[in-house]
């Protein structure tokens, strides 16, 4: 079981989590989407950001594994790491842009012990004015037309290229990756005029959501690269971000059950998840336009056209048991619509444990071997059943234990545990799972701020499966 162990990947750290739960009462929280500020529209940082900012640096020198201190060297990280966050393919801030960044490389630490981040907003908006002027070049190159008889050469590896020194050569690149996208549309045996439609779709989505970044995912960006500088497991979220960890993480959500995607400045449902408030209240179809979303306090409803797809969501979601009014453009034609749903608790099953027994080979008695396959994307955890004491709350360790009984009673011969897409979750509950297959003894190890090692152990003497067992990682 050592390669399980090592396997697992618990990506949030401590850190994330608590800092996470210290800014639950951020007015992030409390704010309808369209009232979040903007970054292209404000002067200076939120007066409620320099409070998140100390908790964070706090958390970080006190509670992290290294107790490090923020100086040069972790700013010199974290400026890198933040310009990759902000113009990951170099395709919009000059080389001339970033020298001038550069000359507060080394003065990040210090502007963090002010609580002041002030940098972040000046990159960004330098970024939004590059994207202003890059914009209409690159639809107009979408217009263009290409020579393809011409031999030359694009480098994908944006770490292996220089910034472009100029709107010349920046102009150029863009050229060529437009170039390229096209080509590759030719290969996959699409037209010239379909793909035309798509790119133009595609930047002006790219534009309009990355132009309404607002001050909290700005934070989120500069903080998260900041505390990458000192390991990758190390992350901050956002309120919004933590929601979205939590409902994963706990297998449910609160809403009306409706997956939503952009669609040129549209919204429009994609599906609408099974036994959900959406589908049980039946109205809702795939394919509808949604044009605005109204709550039932009686407030006016809020347009939805170019709103990032983010944000309406966050619109949407609610208490259980709250009621949302979705003006709905319908697919099949017709008037606009008002459809009031009620909000309810929506279980995330693609996300659980999922098993089969399935038959091949041949036993020596002529029976076909039965082997047991068990597809675990996460380690999930309904924490705030955890918290409350609620009893059969959901969690994997129990989902596993039930899947395993059934492959005893159903004389499986051969176990195959699937963790190649696992992305981590809760640590607990993946020593809780090892446990199912061990005996007694460690599972993984930590080391706290004062350097002991703790082994973390599987106190379960029972054993659920006794049989082969193979992982795949």
């Amino acid at each position: 079981m050592s390669r399980f162990s090592r396997r697992f990947d618990f990506r949030k750290s401590l850190l994330t989590l608590l800092a996470s739960s210290v800014l639950a009462s951020s007015p992030a929280c409390w704010l309808l989407a369209e009232e979040l500020p903007r970054v292209a529209n404000v002067t200076e940082q939120p007066a409620d950001n320099r409070m998140i900012i100390r908790n964070v640096r706090n958390l970080v020198e006190e509670g992290h594994i290294s107790q490090p201190k923020f100086n040069d060297e972790l700013s010199k990280r974290g400026f890198s790491l933040f310009l990759k966050q902000v113009d990951p393919l170099k395709g919009y801030l000059l080389e001339s842009d970033v020298e001038e960044f550069r000359q507060q490389e080394t003065n990040l630490d210090d502007m963090l012990l002010k609580n002041n981040i002030s940098f972040a907003y000046t990159v960004y908006k330098r970024y939004l004015q590059r994207l202003n002027e890059v914009m209409p070049v690159v639809h107009e190159l979408i217009d263009a037309p290409h020579d393809y008889n011409v031999e030359e050469y694009l480098e994908s590896d944006a770490k292996s290229i220089p910034y472009a020194k100029n709107m010349d050569e920046l102009r150029d690149r863009w050229r060529k990756t437009i170039k390229l996208s096209y080509l590759s549309a030719r290969a996959d045996g699409d037209k010239d005029e379909e793909t035309k439609e798509k790119l133009h779709k595609r930047y002006r989505t790219y534009y309009k959501n990355r132009s309404q970044t607002d001050v909290y995912e700005l934070l989120e960006m500069y903080l998260t690269a900041l505390t990458s500088s000192l390991d990758p497991h190390t992350n901050y979220m956002a309120p919004r971000e933590k929601a979205n960890f939590d409902m994963h993480i706990s297998l449910k959500l609160k809403g009306i059950g409706a997956t939503l995607r952009a669609d040129d400045g549209s919204t429009i449902v994609e599906m609408i998840v099974p036994g959900g408030a959406a589908d049980k209240d039946g109205r809702l179809k795939v394919g509808d336009e949604i044009v605005a979303v109204g709550q039932e306090d009686g407030s006016p409803a809020v347009e939805t056209q170019d709103m990032k797809i983010d944000d309406v969501v966050s619109m949407i979601r609610g208490e259980a048991g709250t009621k949302v009014k979705i003006h709905v453009k319908p697919k099949a034609g017709g008037e606009r619509q008002i459809y009031e749903i009620t909000r309810a608790v929506i279980k995330l099953e693609d996300s659980a444990a999922q098993s089969e027994i399935i038959e091949r080979g041949q036993k020596a008695d002529g029976t076909p071997y039965r082997v047991g396959y068990i597809k675990l994307p996460s380690f999930y955890l309904d924490m705030e059943g955890a918290r409350s004491n609620k009893e059969d709350y959901r969690r994997t360790s129990k989902d596993l234990e039930v899947i395993l009984k059934k492959f005893n009673e159903s004389n499986v011969d051969v176990c195959v545990l699937d963790l190649g897409r696992n992305g981590g979750g809760s640590l607990p509950e993946a020593i809780a799972a090892t446990g199912l297959f061990i005996d007694y003894g460690p599972v993984v190890q930590v080391k706290d701020p004062n350097g002991r090692v703790i082994p973390m152990l599987d106190e379960n003497r029972s054993i659920t499966w006794k049989g082969p067992l193979v992982v795949k990682i």
